[in-house]
């Protein structure tokens, strides 16, 4: 055994394995007690036979239900018996053949010390039972031909004793001078078969018939004996007797057959015809009463069946004879031996049974315990056990739900059984009461496990004695209806295990509701008056049992009485009226209700069926449970209700029978869309006037619906058409102007009217609706026909005069489309413009040194701006504050730029003095300065270049009067040839602009 345990809070697990053997547990001490010994006969003393040391106040006490043995023990050690034992009568009377046996747990108390000690007691046999034949006399028919040697089955005797003093031997009172014979067979089941041994030949003309006395004798002492008389009858023969295909059969079958199953299928041959070849199949007479009660022979096929569950632990072999007679005149009997092996199944769950203490209180496996009882205190012994062999026959147990309270001991010379004792730590405030589970599962096959639970429920008390217990929680009599007052129904008896007043016991009754009394002492229960079933089928009250202690407990048990019917009642419709509901177009065979009648009577009287009064081809009903069905679909437009008639009756004898009104309403469904009455298709135009105010009034669409409820209630909407939201449409159909109208609204309007109805899964339906307004005099919507005979017009006028008021209405928007097409291609040109010149300026921005050309034409203007008249540049030696030069357009736009941008964003350098030009010499970077007046030395080197280049024109022109021709007017071959080195004021001037990029 192995033990796991743990503590989780307050939960305590202990989980058992348990290996079992096939060996049996020892015994502490064994006795053997022959039957019918005297009662409180001494069985043995305990105290003595096992050498106990015990103290004067050790208690013994047998674990278990007392009910079940025959035995008691004293305090003194003494085991006894508290009847007499008849082996024949009770514990072992349904198998004799077994050994009666009782195992006994005996409780030791000895102050804390507490033991429990195994006492087997072998019920012995006396020879108390004579051998008994079924029969006193029968006979058995045999042909005159019949061959010497055969043996005829023969009635075997039965004796209820066992072991020596059971059947020992049979014989015939006669053999006829050696004729007969008698062979007893011992068959592997444990019974014996006696056969008639046909030892000489028969002759009919010499005698017809023998009385043979069969004898059974046991070997008991005395030895006791049993007769029956075998009229053996010689027949003619009637040629062939039928003869089994073979002598002997043996077939293995599993225990857990069902009842009924086909064990084996025998088979005679009789070469006769007629009657002499048919054969009737039957036991033969040396088969005994188990086997009958087990199995069955089908007497035309020859077919074993079971009419009883096997059982291999109680019965592992049958041995029988089967007997096979022709149905004709002298027919000769045929016989077979059958042996059926019942082979083992895991059929049976382990077993776990609770063997009690005495002490504790308990009804079932509800047990109470003091609060303050003793750690170790012995509440039971649990013993487990499997009644299959090998693996089937062994199983695991675990034990949980004792919070660590409780405790499960195994006993190591034991292995099936464990002490079941109290541990600490129970507190009845803290927990009340405790669900102990006990689980088993044999190690059979996987798929085939048998398992058994074992729920102990623990209450724990407070008070220090114990409350009577009924040997029933609930107690269930009968009694008839209308009885006579004072009828005894029957006896309730409660227990207590205390003693002297505590177990006296005091009945009364609860909640009896004055039918009912009982007597105080006994528990016997009598009627007060008459009852009659169908005002109370059943009567429950309880039975309360207290004790005479201080303070005084109580039981109680249930008792329910059931009254035995009589058929006095007719029966009624639960309702006077019915009324159901089926929606139209639904299928045949449709569900529409139930009605319901009950019978106070039960049984037949009770039972009830179900009919239409008349014939029906709308409505069938179901003759047991009241349900009605359609047969054909329903049209709620056809007919909106129909009645029946519906008749119940009851099986009684005459029957009774009632009936009721079933209203069967058809109810309606959205399956019809609204019809459209008007407008029509052929008058459906309508003219208006231009000056038509709001609300004016136009027509009445008139729609319905032939569906009821809001199925049926139609709602108007328009839902297409409505230029300008020029209309409207009221919830009683009527078309209105929904504003006021103005001319320029004249024209056709192809309205698209919509009427839905108000279901859920809505049904609509569309018409069209022309309205036309007309800027013409009149007052009164008008028809087609009335506005074409007053202003001789037609819809198409109006068609076309919408197209073409449209078309000009369209104008506007071609203009605003190509003026912005227009835009949208001066934008494109305007942004590639626009980027060109970004790039120009880009250009531009960098800037260069104005053309020599540029700068010298600069000079060329005379004062106040005119030109001298000999085209002379007039000298600045002669003027006080010279005029401003006039500028070449580079020079200007030049000019206009800021000083920054004009010199490309760089401080412009200039020369130390302007002595730089007079003198010629280069500028260098040293003796430059930076300044932002830029244009006052630019001026300062342009008037210095035009006072150089006007002497250099004019020496020129001295020295060459005719350096103009042939060479053009270049201002740059003129810059060359009077360039008089690096320091000419035009070279100081590219050099300026030159540093300043």
């Amino acid at each position: 055994m192995t033990m796991f345990s743990w503590t989780s809070g307050s939960v305590f697990f202990i989980i058992f394995k348990l290996f079992l053997c096939t060996s049996k547990a020892q015994h502490d001490i064994v006795y053997d007690l022959y039957e019918e010994e005297p009662d409180l006969y001494i069985v043995g003393n305990l105290v003595e036979n096992l050498g106990l040391q015990l103290g004067s106040g050790a208690a013994f006490s047998i674990l278990g239900d007392l009910d079940s043995v025959p035995f008691a023990v004293n305090n003194d050690g003494e085991l006894y018996t508290t009847e007499v034992i008849d082996r024949e009568v009770g514990k072992c009377s349904e198998y004799l053949d077994d050994d009666c046996q009782y195992n006994l747990r005996i409780l030791i108390k000895d102050g804390s010390n507490i033991q429990v000690k195994r006492v087997l007691i072998r019920l012995n046999d006396t020879n108390d039972n004579n051998p008994i034949f079924f029969y006193n006399q029968y006979q058995i028919d045999v042909s005159e031909s019949v061959a010497v040697g055969t043996e005829i089955p023969m009635e075997s005797a039965v004796d209820e004793d066992v072991g020596v003093n059971d059947i020992d031997t049979y014989s015939l009172d006669s053999t006829y001078n050696g004729m007969f014979g008698v062979v007893v067979t011992d068959t592997v089941d444990g019974a014996k078969t006696v056969h008639l041994k046909i030892n000489q030949a028969l002759d009919r003309e010499t005698r017809d018939q023998y009385n043979i006395v069969l004898r059974a004798s046991d070997n008991g002492t005395p030895k006791r004996e049993g007769t029956t008389v075998v009229v053996l009858k010689i027949v003619d023969s009637n040629d062939n007797s039928p003869q089994f295909t073979e002598p002997e059969y043996r077939k293995s079958v599993p225990e857990d057959v069902p009842v009924g199953y086909e064990i084996l299928n025998l088979h005679a041959e009789d070469t006769d015809e007629g009657d002499n070849a048919q054969i009737e199949y039957t036991f033969g007479n040396s088969v005994t009463s188990i086997v009958k009660e087990h199995f069955e022979v089908d007497p035309d096929d020859g077919v074993i069946r079971t009419i009883k569950n096997l059982d291999h632990e109680r019965n592992d072999v049958f041995v029988m004879i089967i007997e096979a007679k022709d149905k004709g005149q002298n027919s000769i009997s045929g016989f077979a031996t059958v042996t059926i092996d019942v082979t083992d199944v895991n059929d049976n769950a382990p077993v776990l049974e609770v063997s009690y203490s005495a002490d504790i209180d308990r009804e079932g496996n509800t047990i109470q315990i003091l609060e303050s009882i003793n750690v170790g205190t012995f509440i039971g012994l649990l013993l487990a056990s499997d009644a299959d062999s090998g693996e089937n026959g062994q199983f695991d147990i675990s034990f949980d739900g004792t919070y660590g309270h409780f405790n499960l001991i195994a006993d190591p010379s034991a292995p099936k059984e464990f002490a079941f004792t109290a541990g600490s730590g129970i507190d009845r405030e803290k927990i009340p009461e405790y669900n102990l589970t006990i689980i088993a599962q044999d190690k059979g096959n996987e798929n085939n496990r048998k398992t058994t639970v074992l729920q102990i429920n623990i209450i724990v008390n407070d008070v220090n004695d114990f409350t009577p217990y009924f040997t029933s929680p609930v107690n269930r009599f009968v009694m008839p209806e209308h009885n006579d007052p004072g009828y005894l129904v029957d006896t309730v008896i409660a227990s207590d295990n205390d003693e002297g007043l505590n177990a006296e016991i005091i009945y009364t009754l609860e909640k009896a509701d004055g039918y009912f009394q009982i007597d105080p002492s006994s528990g016997e229960i009598t009627a007060i008056q008459s009852i009659d079933r169908e005002s109370s089928a059943s009567l429950s009250f309880y039975v309360s049992a207290c004790d005479k202690g201080t303070p005084q407990l109580c039981n109680t048990t249930s008792v329910i009485v059931e009254i035995l019917d009589k058929n006095d009642k007719q029966p009624y419709f639960l309702q006077q009226k019915y009324s159901f509901e089926i929606q139209e177009n639904k299928a045949a065979q449709t569900l529409i209700g139930r009605v319901t009648a009950t019978d106070e009577d039960v049984g037949v009287n009770g039972e009830l069926r179900y009919t239409l009064s008349g014939s029906s081809d709308n409505f069938i009903i179901n003759s047991s449970t009241g349900k009605i069905y359609s047969k054909r679909p329903f049209d709620h437009e056809e007919k909106k209700m129909y009645r029946l008639t519906v008749v119940v009756s009851d099986a009684g004898i005459p029957a009774k029978t009632n009936q009721v009104i079933v209203e069967i309403i058809i109810k309606d469904i959205n399956d019809n869309a609204p019809f459209i009455a008007f407008p029509t298709p052929n008058n459906d135009t309508f003219f208006i006037p231009a000056t038509a105010p709001s609300d004016f009034w136009i027509i009445n669409v008139i729609a319905f619906d032939i569906d009821d409820g809001r199925n049926g209630l139609v709602e108007y909407s328009i839902k297409d058409g409505n230029k300008n939201d020029a209309f409207k449409i009221l919830s009683n159909g009527t078309v209105m102007t929904k504003r006021d109208l103005i001319k320029d609204w004249q024209g056709v309007y192809d309205l698209k009217i919509n009427v839905t109805d108000k279901a859920l899964q809505k049904k609509s339906n569309v018409t069209d609706l022309t309205i036309v307004i007309a800027n013409k005099e009149f007052s009164e919507p008008l028809r087609l026909s009335e506005f074409y005979r007053r202003f001789n017009l037609s819809v198409q006028y109006y068609r076309d005069l919408s197209r073409s008021t449209n078309d000009e209405a369209n104008w506007p928007y071609i203009v605003v489309i190509a003026l912005g097409g227009v835009a949208f291609i001066l934008f494109i040109i305007f942004c590639v413009l626009l980027a060109r010149c970004h790039r120009k300026d880009k250009m531009e921005h960098t800037y260069k040194v104005p053309k020599e050309e540029e700068l010298f034409q600069a000079g060329k203007v005379s004062v106040d701006g005119k030109k001298d008249p000999n085209n002379q540049l007039v000298s600045p030696a002669h003027e006080t504050n010279p005029a401003p030069y006039a500028q070449s357009k580079n020079i200007m736009k030049w000019k206009m730029q800021s000083p920054d941008a004009r010199l490309g964003n760089k401080q412009m350098m200039t020369f130390s003095s302007n002595s730089d030009l007079n003198t010629g010499s280069n500028p260098s970077l040293a003796s430059t300065r930076n300044t932002h007046e830029a244009d006052a030395e630019v001026q300062r080197l342009l008037y210095k270049l035009k006072i150089n280049d006007t002497d250099s024109m004019s020496s020129n022109s001295e020295m060459d009067p005719s350096s103009d021709s042939g060479h053009g007017d270049s201002e740059h071959d003129a810059y060359s040839r009077h360039d008089v080195g690096r320091n000419h004021p035009r070279n100081a001037l590219k050099n300026y602009f030159v540093l300043r990029q």
